[in-house]
Formats: C-alpha cells, structure tokens, sequence
C-alpha cells in the first residue's frame, strides 16, 4: 500500500479513453467503456410482406339457342405478414424503437402497406417513425388461374432512435456496468397462395470517443 505525505492528495486515477464502435445484430449486453461522448442508434425491425390473393375464373357456357357464355371469378384473401419485434438499449431510460407492422393481405385488389414503427427514449433523443434502414418485407405477387388476385403489401418500416449522452449527464451510461440490449427480429412472411418476404431484424449500433 502506497502512503501519501501529510497534506497531500492522492492522485485521482487516470482515466484512458479509447474511441471505438460496436454493433448488435443479436441481444446481448453492452459493458460501457470509459468515454466523453456515448452515441447509440437504433435502427428498429421492419414488418414482413402480405401475400398475394388467388382468383379463379370459371367460364360458363351458354345454352343451345341462348346467350353466349360467359365468365365468374371468386377471390380468396392471402394472410397479413406480422410485425417485427421491438429494439431496446436498456439504459437508465430506455432507448426504444419499434417494428413496422405486416403488409396487408391482397384479394381482389392490392393490400396496404404495413405502418411505420414508433420510437421512444430520453429526452434529447432523436424520435423518428419509419426512419429505420433496415429492409421491409416485400409483397406477394397476386396469382390465379384464368385471372389474378391483387398483390400484398409490403411490411412497415421500423423506427429509429438516437441518443447521444454526454459523460455526468442525467442519466447517462456509467463505466463498467453492463446494459441490457434487445435486437427484435423482422415480421414473418405468408406463405398463403404467394410468397411474400421475411422482415429484418433491428440493429443497434454504439460508437464511443
């Protein structure tokens, strides 16, 4: 054990910061560095494609004598893609962004987009509904016999967070604990008369300097 002289302070210890950058494609957790400036980003998980409706056309003929034939046509409703799960930074406040929500089913016509994801977070955090890069799920295509059902629609974008936290600030992330961090997976695909597309699995990226 070192002895300090009467009169004088110990030396507090020195802190090393080491700029870097780590990013989650899976949940996990996040020791926290020593740092000045902490920035997360949350690119949030997007919805899967809603599948394509089927039609089907009956032709049917006229009698001898009478009118022509002519055609009947019956729709069936492909199935919603899901959403996609929700990504959290587990700080102090969590740092959140939500999925997009499944594209529609088509049937005679076109189904609707899925909705654009929320986020939540801190104050000072940047909020931004659908704002997330990660792919959507595409549609399916509508298919049939003699005719076509209308195309799904494509999985909803997910939000986008970002909170940049300074070191001492309310709230701020402390040197060497552990934060929780929830990466949501994307919204599944139908399978139902057309494929539609998978969404995509959020992602968190934090940088430190």
């Amino acid at each position: 054990m070192k002895s300090v002289l009467p009169g004088l302070k110990p030396f507090p210890p020195t802190r090393v910061v080491v700029p870097g950058w780590q990013q989650f494609t899976a949940s996990g957790g996040f020791i926290v560095p020593e740092y000045d400036t902490l920035t997360v980003t949350i690119n949030g998980a997007t919805g899967g494609g809603g599948g394509g409706g089927y039609c089907t056309a009956t032709y049917n003929p006229g009698l001898d004598g009478g009118a022509g034939g002519y055609y009947t046509y019956s729709y069936q409703t492909g199935y919603a893609g899901s959403a996609g799960g929700q990504s959290k930074f587990n700080s102090s406040t969590a740092l959140i962004a939500n999925s997009g929500a499944g594209g529609s089913p088509g049937s005679s016509s076109a189904g609707a987009n899925g909705s654009s994801g929320t986020a939540s977070g801190p104050p000072g955090a940047i909020l931004t509904t659908g704002g997330s890069n990660r792919p959507v799920g595409s549609y399916g295509n509508g298919t049939g016999s003699g005719c076509s059902g209308g195309r799904g629609g494509y999985g909803g974008a997910g939000g986008k967070a970002v909170m940049t936290w300074n070191l001492g600030d309310p709230g701020a992330p402390v040197p060497g604990e552990t934060i929780p961090v929830t990466i949501g997976s994307g919204g599944n695909r139908s399978t139902t008369y057309s494929t539609s597309g998978y969404g995509s699995a959020g992602v968190i990226d934090v940088a430190w300097a």
